[in-house]
């Protein structure tokens, strides 16, 4: 049986004006009708052909091929004819017949009377094996009666611990409650901070005492800080001024020959031999920290002019 269906092919402006051409192929792609341009033109779109009233194919579906003749351009599909109520369709001779040949040629081929099979089956089946199909069950039964008495002591530890909670007379152990480690019982950080404030753990004397402090009052202790620190005013702000001030006031010469005036002030003299020095107009004795200084940076100088010399 066949089926006649519209054919239109869209070859593009570049295959205009050719001799176009149509070949059914059966769907297995053998040659249904050989190549034939009968009825086949173009439309008024460059490079589109039509069949006129259509092209005969199998019901099965099958190819349409165009092009020229011994030159294919493209090809179509076309599918099997839907089937209706009523419609019988040819199984044998259409092409799905081939199809239908495979679908038969898988189907199962047993032998109802042979019950080898079976047979064996049963006798690998022995009754140890069987066994172990119930332990598999055994097992499962048992683990579901271990899960329920776990969760049931589950529920029963949390029904204690909460019930404790809620009956429990303790105070939170949080802010100025919270006990230190070690402490009596009912001390806490609140209590132990009242304490110092109101003198019953040491006083500000008994403080100053554990420092080695002199007393607020009186004279400090031998070894105290405060003991210690008046040796240190006394000595840099009473006695080493008078002893600066001694040295000062009170100097000896210590020259082997000759003798050196040393005079407390801004002016010194300084009587010294040097031996024959000559034509020079005055000598210099400076003292220095440091030989680079300057001589405007001299801690002491002394000028000798030579004779008849006015030099300032």
């Amino acid at each position: 049986m066949t089926q006649t269906v519209p054919a239109t092919a869209v070859l593009g402006p570049g295959k205009t004006g050719l001799t176009i051409g149509v070949t059914v192929l059966n769907i297995d792609g053998t040659e249904y009708a050989a190549f034939s341009a009968s009825g086949v033109a173009e439309t008024s779109v460059a490079g589109t052909y039509r069949k006129a009233s259509g092209v005969t194919v199998p019901d099965a579906g099958g190819y349409l091929v165009w092009g020229e003749s011994g030159t294919d351009y493209a090809e179509a599909t076309v599918d099997p004819k839907p089937a209706y109520a009523g419609t019988e369709m040819d199984l044998v001779d259409a092409p799905n017949a081939t199809a239908i040949t495979a679908i038969q040629s898988g189907l199962s081929t047993y032998d109802g009377s042979d019950t080898s099979g079976v047979t064996t089956l049963l006798s690998r089946l022995t009754a140890t094996r069987a066994g172990y199909l119930d332990n598999l069950s055994a097992g499962a039964v048992a683990l579901q009666s271990t899960l329920s008495t776990v969760a049931s002591n589950v529920s029963t530890i949390l029904g204690r611990i909460i019930g404790t909670i809620a009956s429990g007379t303790h105070e939170p152990q949080s802010g100025d409650s919270y006990a230190r480690l070690g402490a009596p019982a009912g001390a806490s950080i609140a209590a132990d901070i009242a304490a110092i404030s109101a003198g019953t753990g040491l006083t500000a004397q008994q403080t100053r005492d554990a420092m080695t402090l002199a007393p607020s009052a009186g004279t400090p202790a031998a070894g105290s800080i405060d003991d210690l620190l008046g040796d240190i005013l006394e000595d840099t702000g009473t006695t080493l001024p008078g002893l600066m001030a001694a040295e000062l006031s009170n100097t000896s010469d210590s020259t082997a020959s000759g003798a050196i005036t040393r005079t407390r002030g801004n002016t010194w003299t300084i009587n010294a031999t040097i031996g024959a020095i000559t034509g020079y107009t005055s000598l210099w004795f400076t003292v220095k920290h440091d030989k680079d200084d300057a001589d405007s940076d001299a801690i002491l100088q002394i000028k000798l002019n030579s004779s008849g010399s006015d030099d300032d």
